[in-house]
Order: C-alpha cells, then sequence, then structure tokens
C-alpha cells in the first residue's frame, strides 16, 4: 500500500515513467534478500518483503497509470486486469512447483532473477515518453 501511495506521488511529480525502473529494481532487490534469508539470514527477511512489497506495489500503479496514458481507453482497465490476474496466478502455480522441486530459497533467487530480468522493458518504457 505504501508502494502504491509513494508510487502515485512521485509519478505525479517525476512522471509515471521515471519512476518505473526504481520501482522494478527495489522489487528485485526485495525479492533476493528473501532468497538470502530463506538461507539463513532471517534479519533480512522484513527488509525484503518489505521492500518487494514497495517496488511490487508501485510497479502495480505505474504500469495501470503508464496503459491509461498510452489508450486513451477503458479497454486499459480490462487489458490490465486480466495480464494481473493471470501474472499473479501463473507465478503462484509456478512458484509453488519450484518450492516443491528445489526448496524456497532457490525459488526465491530464481523469482530475483526474473523479477529483474523486466529491467529493459521498464527502461523501455521510459524511453518511450
Amino acid at each position: 500500500m505504501l508502494g502504491r501511495w509513494a508510487a502515485g506521488q512521485l509519478g505525479d511529480r517525476l512522471g509515471q515513467r521515471r519512476v518505473l525502473v526504481p520501482a522494478v529494481l527495489m522489487a528485485g532487490l526485495g525479492t533476493g534478500l528473501l532468497a538470502v534469508a530463506a538461507w539463513g539470514a532471517a534479519p533480512l527477511a522484513l527488509l525484503g518483503a518489505a521492500a518487494f512489497g514497495a517496488g511490487f506495489g508501485a510497479v502495480q500503479n505505474i504500469t495501470l497509470v503508464v496503459m491509461f496514458e498510452r489508450t486513451e481507453s477503458g479497454a486499459a482497465s480490462t487489458a490490465w486486469n486480466i495480464a494481473y490476474d493471470a501474472g499473479q496466478g501463473l507465478g503462484a502455480i509456478g512458484f509453488g512447483a519450484l518450492v516443491t522441486l528445489s526448496g524456497y530459497p532457490t525459488t526465491f533467487a530464481v523469482a530475483a532473477i526474473l523479477i529483474t530480468i523486466c529491467l529493459p522493458l521498464a527502461t523501455r518504457s521510459r524511453r518511450r515518453s
């Protein structure tokens, strides 16, 4: 919730696309910290969860606003919600399957890598503005 609020405040001042890359980085860093915490550094769990939550909330907020800016239609809301819900569902299934096969530390590490490889998409979005 705080990530979404901060993203809205910063996005209004700086432009939505300028906030997207740092938000993706924060989500990736938070997930990486969760991976380290799962390998035995438990004090990092709260910091990782907070960073992931803030980054994820910010990305959620920013991507919806950017879609509205690009399309100027109600179809953007439908497309974003379908993509968001499908991504959450498929991500949860994939995360659960990978946890079963390899455990939490590896799964969080893989999730951190997958989030981080989205940076070129966020950077591309920023260049379009």
